[in-house]
């Protein structure tokens, strides 16, 4: 009987337990780092399970299995059994490297960059084809990368040596590793947002250390809005 109460209590506290959380490779290397840091600080007592999960339906899978209690990821297409939400939605930005020629320029226009040295995410790929509607929105064919790749550290890596020109979510930018190494171009632009979101399945129960994760998500979210 004891045991069972003891059982009890550790469902119903927030401070103990374990939140697995799966997140693509690009929401890995850019927003969870802070909020892993700021919940870890007011939730010592529970486990963090973070999983790299591939975009598209492996990451569903993933949540339909139980695999992970919840996602965090860039907008994807769900079906009715998941329940979806925004935590902001950001521009895509045009980065090169902070010592590179191209950051000390007093000014600069997308034709100055259009031909340089691409690092971009495969145009069939999802993020891909938001990129490509950026380059069409400012009246520019998506140019030839150099290198194609959906893997975020490297693309950051590339492009902070200089060598390379990139399109980058406001935040992963802001958030980087390498962000002291990144010059963020002051380009006026149109073209598609694109959205961070936190996915869970409805039929689920969730646990009181997974709300409280899901709760210091938000407030992370909010204050990189809040960011100027």
């Amino acid at each position: 009987m004891q045991q069972g109460l003891r059982s009890l209590e550790h469902l119903s506290d927030p401070n103990s337990g374990e939140v697995r959380l799966g997140c693509t490779d690009i929401i890995l290397h850019s927003l969870v780092p802070s909020i892993v840091r700021e919940f870890s600080a007011k939730h010592p007592g529970v486990q963090l399970d973070v999983k790299l999960t591939n975009p598209g339906e492996h990451q569903i899978l993933e949540l339909r299995e139980r695999r992970i209690d919840l996602l965090i990821t860039r907008a994807t297409v769900l079906k009715d059994d998941f329940h979806s939400e925004v935590l902001f939605d950001e521009p895509l930005v045009f980065v090169v490297g902070a010592h590179g020629e191209l950051a000390r320029k007093r000014r600069i226009s997308l034709t100055d960059i259009i031909m340089g040295n691409w690092v971009l995410p495969p145009y069939d790929s999802a993020p891909g084809a938001i990129v490509g509607e950026v380059f069409r929105a400012n009246g520019f064919s998506p140019p030839k990368p150099r290198v194609k790749t959906i893997a975020i550290q490297l693309t950051v890596s590339l492009i902070a040596s200089g060598q390379f020109v990139g399109i980058l979510p406001a935040s992963v930018a802001a958030l980087s590793a390498h962000r002291a190494a990144l010059k963020v171009l002051p380009l006026k632009t149109a073209g598609p947002r694109i959205s961070a979101e936190i996915v869970f399945l409805k039929n689920r129960t969730l646990s009181p250390a997974v709300e409280a994760f899901i709760n210091c998500t938000r407030e992370v979210a909010k204050s990189l809005v809040r960011a100027p």
